[in-house]
């Protein structure tokens, strides 16, 4: 849900942004994210994601863990 939000307008204005900023993920994180998502969801189409009125529950407590 984050790389939805974070590759389709309005940029960074979900819930999902929102719940990773809370927790100290910054813009420059996405590439970690979008690389564990790479190997960890595997591909069955080309679509980043979806856009839900509620974040998921997070699996990580901090950025550090993010990372």
């Amino acid at each position: 849900m984050f790389l939805h939000e974070a590759t389709t307008s309005p940029f960074f204005n979900g819930p999902a942004t929102k719940a990773l900023y809370a927790i100290g993920v910054e813009y420059s994180d996405i590439s970690y994210i979008g690389w564990a998502y790479e190997h960890d969801v595997p591909r069955t189409s080309f679509e980043n994601g979806h856009s839900a009125d509620v974040a998921p529950p997070l699996p990580w407590t901090n950025r550090e863990s993010v990372l």
